[in-house]
C-alpha cells in the first residue's frame, strides 16, 4: 500500500513564516512589555518627596525600540 500527500499552498506558508511581518509583531510586543516593566521598576526605585520625578518617568514605544526616561533635568542627579 502506498500513500501520497500533496501540500497545497506550502510555498505560500513558507514565505509567510519566513517574512519579517510574522516575527515583527511578537518582537515589538515583547519589547514594549519590557519597556513598561522597566518603567515600573524605575518608578518604584525613585525616591519620593513631591512625586514629580516619579510621575515624569514614561515609556515611548516605536516599532523596534522602546525608550524609558524623563524630561526633567535633575533626574540624572537623583539616586
Amino acid at each position: 500500500m502506498q500513500y501520497s500527500v500533496k501540500l497545497i499552498g506550502a510555498e505560500r506558508l513558507i514565505k509567510f513564516l519566513t517574512s519579517k511581518k510574522t516575527i515583527k509583531k511578537p518582537l515589538d510586543d515583547g519589547i514594549a512589555r519590557i519597556g513598561y516593566r522597566y518603567e515600573t521598576v524605575a518608578k518604584v526605585a525613585t525616591p519620593w518627596v513631591t512625586g514629580t520625578l516619579r510621575s515624569s518617568i514614561n515609556t515611548q514605544v516605536t516599532p523596534g525600540s522602546v525608550t524609558v526616561g524623563t524630561n526633567l533635568r535633575y533626574a540624572s542627579y537623583v539616586e
